[in-house]
């Protein structure tokens, strides 16, 4: 692995001290949840989401690298947690300007808009939802 530029300590080490910090940080909020998704020891993904009564809202996700399913595998534990908990709702926000994402969560994923909002740069932010059965059940998936 390539170290990143004024790097004080090797890339492993950085990386597993941020899975350490981000697991103690998991036990501090009761509601927030942040998961990492390993292969072979290596983080292949990040989803950080809110757990409310009513609804899971997803704070962000990442898949390193992109489109090697490692977000939709992240969404599907995503899912079958929620139904273990009863919860009706997956909810989150994309930039109408990130084509990537909005064909990840509306063609990929099944969400569907339930909402929108102007931000202060002048782009809309969409709030979208699905239920947990219904992305399990998406057969793009």
């Amino acid at each position: 692995m390539e170290e990143p530029p004024g790097s004080t300590e090797p890339l492993e080490e950085l990386c597993e001290s941020l899975r350490l910090h981000l697991k103690i940080y998991l036990h501090q909020r009761k509601n927030r949840h942040i998961w990492l998704a390993l292969e072979h020891d290596l983080v292949v993904g990040l989803l950080d989401f809110y757990h409310q009564p009513e609804e899971l809202f997803i704070r962000f996700i990442c898949a390193i690298p992109p489109r090697h399913g490692n977000g939709t595998r992240l969404l599907r534990h995503l899912a079958d947690y929620g139904l273990s908990k009863h919860i009706p709702m997956i909810k989150t926000t994309v930039s109408s300007l990130d084509q990537r994402a909005k064909e990840f969560y509306f063609r990929h994923l099944g969400f569907q808009k339930i909402g929108s909002r102007t931000e202060d740069l002048g782009f809309d932010l969409y709030i979208i939802k699905i239920h947990p059965q219904d992305l399990l059940n998406n057969t793009e998936m």
